[in-house]
């Protein structure tokens, strides 16, 4: 109360003015030359004014002992009230494996306290979450593959680490399988266990953590310089990305989301070991998988070649809430380790997915009884994604560190409403695609809807410029003949019949989606059947100038339609021929931030078309020497019928 008075402004100002004016005497005010009521008003005005000046001068001195009073008593009162405190804590309440602390003085969230009994005799440990002004509120784990102990009110806990530390190493990470706290585990065979138990000790600790203490200032970072290549032709055409990017896999069950973020690793590690370079070190974070999904991810890596650099962070749907929740940001921990004391300076986080991770903070939410608002903060998914990022280099001559998050997540189909998680999460991360369960189901790898419209692509340093040029064309006739494509469908449903134009921008479609269709690397690819820059160039630029009029198997239904990879293939070998080298030589020669020339896309052009006069050409000698084999059969018959008659 004393700290809340005040002198009040007006009252200081009469204060300063009533302490600076002079003050008349009584002599002086004898040798006045007034009347006797004026002299009495005067004399009035005096002792009022002379009254409220000694008042504000007492306030004023009240007030200022006061405060000075209360900030020494509460100086006093602190450093006694922490003396008070006690350090250990004690449990007030238990409920479904969470406890309710009191008394722990300098818990955070995060930290990692030791439950014991009345002897003193360690039962679990307990991380807390969530911290209130008289208590905190901890979820309790076992350690060790052990049981819980019966835990009751009244029992001691102990403040162990400030924050939860893993044991680990940059060897003892690799290829590992581990648990959200470090240990390894039990997956493997006899041998593999050996494997592991003959590796380096892990002697460095690794700080988990979730707060916006773990998000990296702005002076550290950097622009994003450096392009992430998927292998994925949809996404690295029409969403490319890079590193220290935050990306979005989303779709529904049974979509192949885990089979997309497998190939790009598999992609990325082959690309690096075909240019002997140090692939990125990758994190794979498993949320609420089952232990048979788990080992197939594993089994995946192994045969792909890419386990040696991916470590992988599972909480099985069998684990407890807590290490489900500690999943990712546990893997993002260590991919932070791993980027700044790896070999390589790159990595990759993988969260496999957050709808899981979503659904665990719910459950956590309503066990503490917070409110629905506290759900955002709890998940801390904004954390996660603001912690990817291009850092800065020492030297300006190489490119920094980067940290780069694939984010997979459950959502609906991309043709359905978004619901209120899939429209967060999409504003949390830098790009995403939708997957489509229907083209799943028919086999179309990746299963993204490349044929629907969307917004312009982004150009370099994410792609090369000729790459973006002619994708970005591209992408504006799709974005026509998917208007068209509709209008055919609700024709056809009130019974008219397609035009022939609309039918042709019907057939460039299905050109398109051949062109982005692929085969997971997880099937047996042919030796040199990979997609290289050239065709993949070669094959933007064919579908910006293409006539679907012109192209073989478009006039009618007997003709087989165009085999587009294996036309893109030819091309290429047409290239390589002599009076053209000139041409191959500027297309594999051209710097990423320039596009072709004006007289390279005619020569370009000139070659396509001269290849398609030669697929027309070679049909029509099939179709030629077909009729003749079929006529020639039909004289076989007739003679082998009429020998018969005679024979008769």
């Amino acid at each position: 109360m004393l700290r809340l008075l005040r002198p009040h402004p007006r009252l200081a100002q009469r204060l300063a003015a009533a302490t600076c004016a002079p003050r008349l005497s009584s002599s002086t005010s004898r040798r006045l030359h007034m009347s006797s009521t004026a002299l009495v008003g005067a004399g009035r005005r005096c002792t009022t004014d002379d009254s409220e000046a000694a008042l504000a001068q007492q306030l004023f001195e009240f007030t200022s002992r006061a405060t000075e009073g209360d900030t020494i008593n509460a100086q006093d009162d602190l450093s006694t009230l922490q003396a008070e405190l006690p350090v250990h804590g004690v449990i007030v309440g238990v409920q479904n494996g969470l406890a309710r602390v009191s008394g722990l003085r300098h818990a955070a969230i995060g930290s990692v306290v030791a439950v014991a009994d009345a002897e003193g005799q360690f039962l679990c440990r307990g991380l807390v979450l969530f911290l209130e002004t008289k208590c905190a509120h901890v979820t309790l784990f076992c350690v060790d593959d052990k049981k819980i102990a019966p835990v009751t009110n009244g029992m001691k806990v102990e403040l162990e680490h400030r924050q939860l530390e893993i044991h680990g190493s940059v060897a003892a990470f690799a290829g590992a399988l581990v648990d959200p706290l470090g240990s390894a585990l039990q997956l493997e065979t006899d041998e593999q266990q050996l494997e592991m138990k003959s590796k380096p000790a892990a002697n460095d600790r690794v700080r988990v953590m979730w707060s916006a203490q773990s998000v990296p200032g702005l002076i550290f970072r950097a622009p994003l310089c450096s392009p992430f290549d998927t292998g994925l032709l949809a996404i690295d055409c029409l969403h490319p990305m890079a590193h220290g990017h935050r990306f979005g896999v989303l779709g529904p069950a049974n979509s192949g989301k885990t089979r997309v973020a497998l190939d790009v690793i598999a992609h990325q590690v082959a690309q690096a070991k075909a240019r002997n370079e140090l692939p990125p070190q990758f994190v794979y974070v498993c949320i609420g998988k089952s232990s048979s999904r788990i080992h197939q991810i594993r089994e995946a890596l192994k045969v792909m070649g890419a386990l040696e650099f991916t470590t992988i962070v599972a909480a099985s749907d069998r684990d407890s809430p807590v290490l489900q929740y500690l999943a990712p940001f546990t893997g993002c921990a260590i991919a932070e380790y791993m980027m700044q004391n790896g070999k390589s300076r790159q990595s990759v986080v993988v969260y496999d997915d957050l709808a899981t991770h979503t659904t665990v903070v719910e459950g956590l939410v309503q066990l503490l009884r917070l409110p629905r608002a506290a759900q955002i903060g709890l998940s801390a998914h904004a954390v996660l994604m603001e912690r990817s990022a291009q850092f800065k280099s020492d030297s300006k001559m190489e490119v920094g560190p980067s940290l780069t998050s694939l984010v997979l997540v459950n959502a609906l189909d991309s043709r359905e409403i978004p619901s209120e998680f899939q429209e967060r999460v999409a504003s949390l991360v830098d790009d995403f695609v939708g997957l489509e369960a229907s083209l799943a189901q028919h086999r179309i790898f990746p299963p993204i809807d490349v044929l629907a419209p969307g917004p312009s692509v982004r150009g370099p340093p994410f792609q090369s410029a000729t790459r973006w040029t002619f994708v970005s064309r591209l992408r504006a006739r799709i974005n026509a003949a998917a208007q068209v494509k509709h209008n055919v469908e609700v024709a056809r449903k009130l019974g008219f019949e397609t035009e022939p134009q609309d039918a042709e921008r019907l057939e460039y479609l299905e050109l398109v989606q051949q062109f982005f269709s692929q085969k997971p690397l997880l099937s047996s690819l042919k030796p040199g059947t990979a997609v290289t820059e050239l065709k993949i160039e070669l094959g933007a630029f064919f579908l910006t100038i293409v006539d679907v009029a012109q192209l073989p198997g478009s006039a009618g239904a007997e003709e087989p339609p165009l085999n587009l990879w294996k036309f893109l293939r030819d091309v290429v070998v047409r290239l390589s021929r002599a009076e053209n080298h000139d041409i191959l030589h500027q297309l594999t020669t051209h710097t990423r931030t320039k596009a072709w020339t004006m007289d390279l896309q005619k020569n370009v052009a000139s070659a396509l078309y001269e290849e398609l006069e030669t697929i027309k050409q070679r049909r029509t000698q099939e179709h030629k020497d077909e009729q003749v084999r079929k006529r020639e059969q039909l004289l076989l018959n007739l003679q082998k019928h009429e020998a018969r008659e005679i024979e008769k």
